[in-house]
């Protein structure tokens, strides 16, 4: 549990149910809590900034566990001999000291059992986050907006464009279209904002935003990915102003099939922002007017969407259920609320799947789970789909989230058993998930551009690079949140 499978959830659980395991020998005659130390102390002498953080948070959250025991006992031999180890390297620091001198004195106030308050200071470095952006970005960013100018060669599209989000919503990165053809064909627009058209891989926003991997939101504050001029304001698709955008076109006939379907670099004008109250309104108000004509085509097209994904009802649970870091979740099931994620998991799919039938690398988003892990879930199913209110149902949905295991970014197509898609991956979110932003970078290079295997070889290595590093933050940041919350309440 420790080691090999590193989960703390499960950890726990053990914990609860042999409290005394936090004394516990190995077969060397060594405690658990001197093993668990020295594994933390040996992550923070091989950090590096590509290998990350989760590693050392990782064992910082066991040793937590461990030391808050009420069962646990620290030998003071072992304890002096620890901290006399954790002196001596830090004399032997030469790289990233500052960092790696921080967590082994963070280590030492623990064995030493000082009652430090933490503030949010402490929790953005200990975490690797950052909230505010230095002067450096700050000037990148005013250069960029006093230099803003559309983008040539994209299309200028007329369409009547809507948005539909939260009420709070600052960051708007994805807008829809539908209208009926001749033909009696639905023609649905996918619109997403494309911060590439104004940050470039070599600007030093580019290179910060790919540090922070995604946009954190709290529920008192958020810090954006990129500076908020751009991202909730120059970039985001804001009613009644033209964007820069990657459209994403699917023609379906009247049985639901596809019959067409063309991605295009656009200019977009969004016509209205939305809640997803005014699309539950509309909707129920059941009027001819041209705006109730295109929420309910949205309602009808949303239903046909749905069929081309099959999603676990495991999987659909714990993903409502799991920390929201940069709001992309979707958590309500509203008409609204269903119609952005079936075409938002849509549009996912379908551009994966160029990149995997054209055997292409691209950032997929998958999401595998062993016919043995199968084997254990589907004697939860039953227990998972009951009422919520169920003690039972919430007991199983705890045991589900220590097993069930997370979707990650990879070069290479695997699949998305989580929703029954065979391939997968994140492309509409670009204003607050760099993993979209490499996705965007994918499509550039290898849809739109000709490319030779010197490109896709370019391509292969920069998504294997921004993957790691951003499955590796994950855990780190989820961390941080949770510390954050209850830091403030």
């Amino acid at each position: 549990i420790i080691f090999d499978l590193k989960n703390i959830t499960v950890f726990k659980d053990a914990l609860k149910r042999f409290p005394y395991l936090v004394n516990y020998y190995d077969k060397n005659d060594k405690k658990i809590i001197t093993n668990v130390i020295d594994k933390y102390i040996s992550e923070v002498m091989n950090y590096t900034k590509e290998k990350g953080i989760d590693n050392i948070i990782y064992y910082d959250e066991l040793i937590k566990e461990i030391m808050e025991s009420p069962k646990f006992i620290f030998d003071i031999i072992d304890k002096q001999e620890v901290l006399k180890k954790i002196k001596e390297c830090i004399k032997k620091i030469r790289k990233d000291k500052n960092r790696k001198v921080f967590y082994l004195n963070d280590l030492v106030e623990k064995i030493e059992n000082k009652n430090n308050i933490y503030d949010e200071k402490y929790l953005m470095y200990k975490y690797n986050v950052s909230s505010d952006f230095n002067s450096s970005i700050d000037l990148e960013e005013r250069k960029l907006i006093n230099g803003y100018k559309f983008s040539k060669g994209r299309e200028i599209i007329d369409d009547y464009i809507l948005t539909f989000d939260s009420i709070d919503a600052a960051e708007i990165d994805d807008a829809l279209s539908i209208k009926v053809l001749e033909s009696g064909n639905i023609l649905l627009g996918g619109h997403i904002a494309d911060p590439t058209s104004l940050i470039d891989k070599n600007s030093i926003i580019f290179d910060e935003a790919s540090k922070r991997t995604t946009s954190i939101y709290l529920s008192n504050a958020t810090y954006s990915m990129f500076p908020k001029n751009l991202s909730c304001n120059l970039l985001s698709l804001k009613e009644g102003n033209y964007r820069n955008a990657i459209s994403y076109y699917f023609e379906f006939d009247k049985n639901g099939s596809i019959v067409n379907k063309e991605f295009k670099k656009t200019i977009i004008k969004v016509n209205r922002n939305l809640t997803y109250d005014d699309f539950n309104r509309i909707l129920s108000n059941n009027k001819s007017d041209f705006l109730s004509q295109k929420i309910i085509n949205l309602s009808k097209i949303s239903s046909i969407l749905q069929t081309y994904y099959n999603p676990d009802p495991l999987y659909e649970k714990l993903h409502k259920t799991s920390i929201n870091v940069n709001n992309t979740n979707i958590i309500g099931t509203s008409g609204g609320e269903k119609v952005v994620e079936n075409s938002m998991i849509f549009i996912n799919h379908m551009v994966a799947n160029y990149f995997k039938e054209n055997k292409l690398p691209f950032i997929y988003r998958n999401h595998m789970v062993d016919q043995s892990m199968m084997n254990i879930l589907d004697k939860f199913k039953y227990n998972i789909i009951k009422d919520d209110n169920d003690k039972e149902y919430l007991k199983y949905i705890e045991m589900i989230k220590n097993i069930y295991p997370k979707a990650i970014y990879q070069v290479e197509c695997i699949g998305h058993h989580g929703l029954g898609l065979d391939s997968y991956c994140h492309i509409t979110s670009p204003l607050r998930r760099f993993a979209d932003v490499i996705g965007l970078i994918c499509l550039e290079e290898l849809y739109f551009n000709k490319y030779n295997e010197k490109d896709i070889e370019k391509i292969k290595t920069l998504v294997k690079k921004h993957s790691k590093y951003i499955n590796n933050k994950r855990n780190s940041l989820e961390n941080y949140v949770l510390n954050y919350e209850n830091l403030t309440t």
